[in-house]
């Protein structure tokens, strides 16, 4: 849910007005639907506001900073931590899934923990572990085609082999991802899902790239994009903006796209920089 008062109250705190705030960035009316109604702006403008009274935007997201109060929230925690890993939380991470006692996860929890020890391996560069763990996720959902983990188990083996220069067998796993992603419907909501798929999304552009299938890459990054411009969220924003200036220039796009595309990708590397700073 997104919070406009937070922005208000921390617009207060540093004295600064509705006109100040939105100077050079948006309307005076803008700032006073965020802030009394609860709208949220569009990704590029609420980036902007947040910048300039220091606010993240886990801090106007409730949904990105409910306490961990139970087993599924930690594996929550646990899993979107891994999604922005970073070599120096590695520890961190790894006493977290040392913490979870195998004994205590439901049944309906086993496939989101099983991933998780798949996932860690293959970011700590452990990519024949991380395959046999992407294993166990696959034969705990049955390979079902309607389980998101199924479909990131798939796109974890096809980037475990994709690391380990098996290129044929990670384009057999990374063609299933993609069938998943081309049926995917884009929803208004936000769920635990969104950085799921867009994860899912940027792993598979990246792979595109690889193969220099362009049109491919181009095509999965905008489905990233999008699904994050409807859901003002901004997972791997910087990343599927980079990965769509090289696609878009490869594919001689109409240059004023181009460098839009790579205005976004500096802006939201400028964003991930600020954020950590501000972490």
């Amino acid at each position: 849910m997104f919070l406009g008062s937070k922005i208000a109250q921390q617009r207060k705190e540093k004295n600064i007005t509705q006109t100040d705030l939105a100077n050079d960035i948006c309307t005076q009316n803008t700032i006073s639907k965020i802030e009394k109604h609860n709208v949220p702006p569009t990704t590029k403008i609420l980036i902007k506001l947040c910048q300039r009274i220091d606010l993240t935007l886990n801090d106007v997201f409730s949904d990105f900073s409910q306490p961990d109060s139970d087993l599924n929230e930690q594996l929550k925690s646990i899993e979107r931590s891994l999604y922005s890993y970073n070599d120096n939380e590695a520890k961190q991470i790894e006493a977290s899934i040392k913490k979870l006692s195998k004994s205590q996860i439901e049944d309906e929890d086993l496939v989101q923990y099983q991933f998780i020890v798949a996932f860690f391996k293959f970011r700590q560069g452990q990519f024949e572990d991380a395959i046999f763990e992407c294993d166990k996720v696959l034969a705990s959902t049955h390979s079902a085609k309607d389980n998101v983990y199924t479909t990131l188990a798939y796109t974890v083996k096809g980037d475990s082999y994709k690391k380990i220069d098996k290129i044929s067998k990670a384009e057999y796993y990374f063609d299933i991802a993609d069938g998943f992603i081309n049926n995917y419907k884009l929803t208004s909501k936000i769920d635990y899902n969104s950085i799921q798929v867009i994860f899912i999304c940027n792993q598979l552009a990246k792979y595109y790239v690889l193969t220099k299938d362009f049109k491919k890459t181009m095509k999965i990054a905008k489905i990233g994009i999008q699904l994050n411009d409807q859901l003002h969220t901004t997972y791997f924003m910087n990343s599927l903006f980079n990965i769509a200036f090289e696609a878009g220039t490869e594919l001689k796009l109409d240059p004023r796209l181009i460098k839009k595309y790579q205005q976004f990708a500096s802006l939201f590397n400028e964003y991930n920089g600020f954020e950590s700073i501000n972490a």
